[in-house]
């Protein structure tokens, strides 16, 4: 970026770096330049939303995913990560087509199945959300959001 302060990549990869480390709000400078340049760039957008979520501004970070979206329709990240939004709003069921599809597209991405365990308890349906989060950490058996959501879901259905 010193070489070229408008390179848009550049812009994208030092957001998305950014938000890997947490630091949502500035990573949102970053993405907003590159999406200055062109509003297109694929990364910003799923970038964004991804921020946003992470500040708890769902209702903002489902608009950049939908941004997202209809750039590329299978951006499993934006697929899941507006799952998660809307989890995050209380709406379950406008939430599972989403994760389906980021599934379908990847069945080992962790963060999509443990999304959908979210969605599943949110729905009552604790079994199969149990399912999820097993899966999920049958991939990463580190995996802390998924641990900690299925010690939720056992510590739910041992009342």
């Amino acid at each position: 970026m010193a070489i070229d302060p408008n390179n848009k990549l550049a812009l994208a990869n030092k957001g998305n770096a950014l938000v890997q480390l947490g630091n949502y709000t500035q990573s949102i400078q970053y993405y907003d330049k590159a999406l200055a340049i062109d509003p297109n760039i694929e990364e910003a957008p799923t970038g964004k939303g991804t921020a946003l979520y992470g500040l708890g501004n769902y209702i903002q970070a489902l608009q950049y995913f939908n941004k997202a979206l209809a750039i590329d329709p299978n951006d499993k990240v934006a697929l899941s990560g507006k799952g998660a939004s809307l989890n995050s709003i209380g709406n379950y069921s406008q939430a599972m087509p989403y994760l389906d599809k980021a599934l379908a597209i990847d069945p080992n991405y962790k963060e999509a199945l443990d999304n959908k365990g979210i969605t599943l308890y949110g729905l009552d349906n604790y079994t199969q959300a149990l399912q999820y989060f097993n899966k999920a950490l049958a991939i990463d058996p580190n995996y802390k959001d998924a641990f900690n959501n299925k010690q939720i879901v056992l510590s739910k259905v041992r009342k």
